[in-house]
């Protein structure tokens, strides 16, 4: 009998204590602070499928910077010879959105000269960063390349662990815009923090070898919020 008499203090006590951490006294003061900074989950990174052709030529890639803290708010791109050649990332910090810094790019144009700038950015609100996208192809026929990039937005908020999804994309395009290809977004809980292009290598009539852009693919990673340890 004694033995069976210690395992029921022993239960009990376990019982008590966990019925003391229930608490809502005890709950209260456990819970964490606010936040402090938001970033990318560490090993959650996914790349989305493609938006337009996959390249028949190579793909290129273009990364997040090295800080942790900085995602896509939009893309530039331009033209060599007709061929859309240049793209480059363009970022916003998460913990500060009035910090938007140009990020690398990609560039394989016929000669040095391009211009014929277009950029779709996700400029009208500081919490906005890139969750999917789109691409239109040209309407003159023989070609596959970009004359057209829609991006779609996610709200990342900072004061409170949620993303909210903004359905009205931003589109840029050039005059021979054709069709628009499916959109591709990101997972649930993710957004974009860098690209991967697509492309073909091709004659310009003014300019000789190039390579075009035929299709985009997002990088994503899962969104993290960081909270600040609160003391007793």
């Amino acid at each position: 009998m004694q033995g069976r008499s210690n395992t029921f203090v022993t239960i009990s006590t376990i019982l008590g204590i966990l019925c003391v951490f229930m608490s809502p006294d005890v709950q209260s003061r456990i819970e964490v602070g606010p936040i402090e900074s938001v970033g990318f989950k560490v090993g959650t990174d996914s790349e989305t499928a493609i938006s337009g052709k996959s390249g028949i030529a190579q793909q290129a890639t273009i990364t997040k910077v090295s800080s942790n803290t900085f995602a896509m708010r939009g893309l530039e791109w331009k033209e060599g010879g007709d061929l859309p050649c240049r793209i480059q990332t363009l970022l916003r910090s998460l913990n500060d959105g009035s910090d938007t810094p140009t990020g690398w790019y990609w560039q394989e144009c016929p000669g040095e000269n391009w211009g014929n700038k277009k950029e779709a950015s996700l400029d009208n609100n500081p919490r906005y960063y890139v969750r999917g996208l789109a691409v239109c192809d040209s309407k003159n026929k023989g070609n596959n390349r970009i004359k057209g990039i829609k991006v779609y937005a996610a709200k990342v908020w900072k004061t409170k662990e949620q993303i909210d999804l903004v359905k009205s994309p931003v589109a840029a395009t050039h005059t021979n815009c054709g069709t628009w290809k499916p959109a591709v977004y990101c997972p649930s809980g993710s957004i974009a923090h860098g690209v991967i292009i697509h492309t073909e290598l091709e004659t310009s009539l003014f300019a000789g070898f190039g390579k075009s852009a035929v299709g985009l693919a997002l990088k994503c990673a899962e969104v993290s919020w960081e909270r600040r340890p609160v003391s007793d």
